[in-house]
């Protein structure tokens, strides 16, 4: 696998596939089928193996130097937050957060992680308090996530029952919120307030939790902290690319036909990505979505034109342009997308943009915190400039109006919450910029005004 010299042609191996729950050649994904539920300890121990001791300062060069990244949607490199931590826990208490929120309403990878192999992540945390010096770790996920919380309340106790060495573990369930589920927000709740981001003067590796060093890592980076434990850095950089190694998990949401987990060890295109999800289902029976069942994409269903990239605060790019590019952080970025939280939600071609971009503007808008004008008021006009546009009642001075709104939105946030609804909605203006015009000038829109079934859930009123 070698990625093209000119950064505008990098190519993948046309056999290359992403893998699904259970299939062989998967790293994280490996094991038991989706449908036999939460891998117990037992299974878990005799595929892998135990969990080796490690030396810490030797352990922590390995993980820098294999390039690990976290996996929740910033891309932090995991070794820096637990040297930082362990840098400042003299006479202090450190604390490793298993942040299980996934606060991306469409994106399933970390739940179905949780549920199915609760022990590769306690195992990872488990790793990271040796690694920060923590005696505990504080599992965190969002109320209504019931089979996570239950594969971990199983899980703890089965390790506390066969002797593992364990740091003390414990579950907190938090507020169903989009920024709850943001790191300073889940340290916030953690320490008995509200699960809102807050300004930060130090790293919560410093300085966290009531001011202790506290490290929230994603449930994903966790896992694959694991496996770097057990199989070493040369084994784990071996999947991906130099610039991006080790798998990474992604959830493409299909709409109507549910989402699809699928595993990339090897660098694969967005269209591949598409093709194997189209391919899959998300059953009733099990919910997580494996390939080769039915619910699949129709041969003559729409072909898509558009991907929203990253998550609902991501990136809208044009289908064709980046069928052909791999999902890796090289890859997106040609197109101004990054990985973000590992979704792909692709917009077919009878979906309409506008009305998706609309109603997703007005959903970012009322999660917002409401800690500041331009999150509380900013996003709220937005999202009224482009109700306005699916209404017919737009023009197009109001849509140049809109991207001045957008540019003094930017940046101007307590938290970064409007910079990526921002961020969307100019992406969205960019690759629809015809059928925008199309609304503004208030003709009939060329695709009529039909969006794909992207889970909006409406938010819990409580921040505690």
């Amino acid at each position: 696998m070698t990625l093209a010299l000119r950064p505008t042609e990098i190519a993948v191996d046309d056999g290359a596939s992403p893998f699904g729950i259970g299939e062989q050649g998967a790293r994280l994904l490996a094991g038991p089928i989706a449908s036999a539920g939460a891998e117990p300890l037992g299974a878990h121990l005799a595929r892998l193996g135990a969990l080796p001791q490690v030396e810490v300062r030797q352990f922590l060069d390995e993980v820098a130097a294999s390039g690990l990244a976290g996996r929740g949607g910033g891309g932090f490199p995991a070794a820096r937050k637990v040297a930082t931590a362990r840098a400042a826990a003299a006479g202090k208490t450190v604390t490793v957060v298993v942040n299980a929120s996934e606060s991306e309403p469409a994106s399933r990878k970390d739940r179905t992680l949780c549920a199915l192999r609760p022990h590769l992540v306690l195992d990872g945390a488990a790793v990271a308090a040796a690694l920060a010096g923590a005696s505990s770790v504080v599992i965190y996920a969002h109320r209504g996530a019931d089979a996570v919380a239950e594969a971990f309340r199983r899980a703890v106790a089965e390790r506390r029952s066969s002797g593992l060495t364990d740091p003390v573990f414990h579950l907190g369930m938090g507020p169903a919120r989009y920024v709850a589920g943001e790191a300073s927000a889940a340290a916030s709740w953690l320490a008995g307030g509200e699960a809102k981001p807050r300004a930060l003067t130090a790293p919560l590796a410093a300085a966290g939790l009531s001011g202790q060093p506290t490290v929230v890592h994603n449930a994903e980076t966790l896992a694959h902290l694991a496996l770097l434990a057990r199989f070493g850095a040369s084994w784990w950089a071996a999947a991906g690319t130099p610039s991006s190694p080790g798998s990474r998990l992604v959830t493409v949401h299909g709409g109507d036909h549910g989402a699809t987990v699928l595993e990339v060890v090897e660098p694969v295109t967005v269209g591949s990505l598409l093709e194997h999800a189209a391919a899959a289902t998300a059953t009733a029976a099990d919910g997580w979505g494996r390939p080769g069942g039915p619910g699949s994409r129709g041969a003559g269903e729409p072909p898509v034109r558009a991907v929203l990239v990253g998550g609902y605060a991501g990136r809208f790019v044009d289908g064709a342009g980046v069928a052909t590019l791999p999902c890796t952080t090289e890859g997106l970025a040609l197109v101004g997308a990054a990985p973000g939280c590992g979704l792909l939600a692709p917009l077919s071609a009878d979906a309409c943009g506008v009305a998706t971009a609309a109603r997703l503007a007005r959903w970012l808008a009322g999660e917002s915190a409401g800690q500041c004008g331009p999150c509380l008021y900013g996003l709220a006009d937005v999202a009224e400039a482009l109700e306005a546009l699916v209404a017919g009642t737009s023009s197009r001075r109001a849509v140049r109006t809109l991207r001045r709104l957008l540019g003094e939105v930017r940046g101007k946030g307590a938290c970064h919450h409007p910079d990526g609804a921002v961020a969307m909605v100019e992406s969205f203006l960019d690759v629809f910029a015809a059928e925008v015009d199309a609304h503004a000038r208030r003709r009939r829109c060329p695709v009529g005004c039909a969006v794909p079934a992207w889970p909006l859930p409406q938010p819990e009123e409580a921040w505690r």
